[in-house]
């Protein structure tokens, strides 16, 4: 059980320093700065694991800082056939990618909309299941199924992460992995919120403060962009700077990705 369950934030806040910092030192398992001082480029602690679960084809854990994602790959395997089950299987010249998002309640209780039906755990899996096909679909085609065990911000690029290291367990040919990050870009604390500053790899706190929102995904290899996603109205100059910043992440995700990999690897030999 890998679940750890927050202490109550009575508001939210941003704790960050304004410091340069490089990415150069991160090591195969997590970054190298504490999630209790980080600086506004420093990402937050992060350990990936892959084999995770006996009776799946490739699986991984994924944790950055308080968000941690699971993910689960079943196949390749033959299509269903078509008319319920009835006729021949159903022949595809390319391979068909089916994604699923699980979240347990136990961490959907606060994004309810208030005053409505509405069930906001259904909305999330159906728009991260979408978001992530997009993120992921460019690299390979299967089948995968993930859960979300724990959410401080940025599931999606967790999701991500996760799908593509359980893909390369599996021993899915990939044309490269795929790595992601995200950017909150909010008022400066230094400034009196005069000035706008770019947060990578935020928690749920920064987020809710932010003012706009950028998401990545590449493959750097083949240096190709699979996502890209901005919330919030931003200009033009601090969109480019916060894209250049989510760009600097994957590459220092990738780096992490590959090591695992690597790691795991070694092991079976």
């Amino acid at each position: 059980n890998c679940y750890t369950p927050l202490p109550p934030s009575k508001k939210y806040e941003i704790n960050r320093t304004n410091e340069e910092y490089s990415t150069s030192g991160a090591d195969s398992s997590s970054s190298t700065v504490s999630s209790d001082a980080r600086s506004y480029r420093a990402l937050r602690q992060a350990h990936f694991t892959v084999s995770c679960f006996s009776n799946a084809t490739g699986s991984s854990l994924v944790e950055l800082g308080h968000t941690k994602v699971v993910c689960a790959v079943n196949g390749p395997h033959a299509a269903a056939s078509g008319g319920m089950g009835r006729g021949p299987l159903e022949f595809h010249s390319e391979g068909k990618l089916n994604c699923q998002v699980s979240l347990p309640p136990t961490i959907t209780q606060g994004i309810m909309n208030a005053g409505s039906s509405t069930n906001a755990n259904q909305i999330d899996e159906a728009e991260l299941s979408l978001n992530l096909k997009d993120a992921i679909y460019a690299s390979v085609l299967d089948l995968e199924k993930f859960s979300k065990l724990q959410d401080d911000g940025g599931i999606l690029v967790a999701a991500i992460i996760a799908a593509s290291l359980a893909l390369a367990d599996a021993g899915v040919e990939c044309c490269d992995l795929v790595s992601a990050c995200s950017v909150c870009v909010v008022p400066s604390p230094a400034n009196n919120g005069d000035k706008l500053v770019c947060l990578v790899d935020p928690t749920e706190d920064e987020i809710e403060l932010g003012q706009g929102y950028v998401t990545v995904a590449l493959m750097p290899n083949r240096k190709e962009v699979t996502y890209w996603d901005q919330a919030g109205r931003l200009q033009s100059g601090i969109t480019a700077e916060a894209i250049g910043i989510c760009r600097e992440g994957c590459h220092t995700m990738y780096k992490l990705m590959r090591q695992c990999l690597k790691t795991h690897s070694e092991s079976l030999q």
